[in-house]
């Protein structure tokens, strides 16, 4: 019986680069389910679950410090990331402050940073440059120490500060019920100069 050859005899169809592209990406993805099998997931939620846990030691740290029952969370995240940017062994830092805090129960949040401030350590900033964050809305430098009470020569700003937050940060909290927080208005222009209800004429 024979066999047609045609179809070993038709040249090849050349593979378009497109085309190409496209197998080397899924053989690609393939490699890495056969490598990682069925516990890559496993695995990739176990390198992203130290981040969690540094955030809630953060979190906790921040609560205590600024005597907040409740903090935004959104807000401390992005607190946290920008200090995890600017301060090297941010996390390893984080995680000694908080042992330290767990350590000494009775200490007040004034004693906590005048102890570590006078240890000289490595962390010995980070919980001010913490309140700072907080109070402040913004995450930078902490001025020098001996220009913080200098009032003839105020400190410069730090020009690589971040913004994260204005209206809401927490040193406007005690006035908020009194005080327009600067640049904000409560009213119409010229608000001020109406006449009060309920007022003599």
């Amino acid at each position: 019986m024979h066999t047609p050859l045609a179809d070993c005899d038709a040249p090849a169809v050349p593979v378009s680069p497109q085309r190409r592209r496209i197998l080397l990406a899924v053989g690609g993805i393939a490699l890495l389910a056969a490598v990682g099998g069925p516990h890559w997931p496993t695995a990739y939620a176990a390198t992203a679950q130290p981040a969690a846990s540094t955030l809630a030691q953060f979190m906790a740290l921040s609560t205590w410090l600024t005597g907040r029952p409740v903090l935004n969370a959104e807000l401390g995240r992005r607190y946290f990331d920008a200090l995890a940017a600017q301060v090297a062994g941010f996390a390893s830092q984080l995680a000694t402050l908080e042992s330290l805090r767990q350590g000494h129960p009775q200490q007040d949040q004034q004693a906590y940073c005048d102890a570590i401030d006078a240890s000289g350590a490595a962390h010995a900033s980070l919980p001010r440059r913490i309140l700072a964050a907080w109070y402040t809305g913004q995450v930078g430098k902490l001025p020098a120490p001996d220009a913080q009470h200098d009032r003839s020569s105020p400190p410069q700003p730090d020009a690589a500060a971040v913004v994260i937050a204005y209206e809401m940060a927490l040193m406007y909290r005690p006035t908020a019920d009194v005080l327009t927080i600067p640049s904000y208005c409560r009213d119409v222009p010229g608000y001020w100069a109406r006449q009060p209800q309920g007022s003599a004429a």
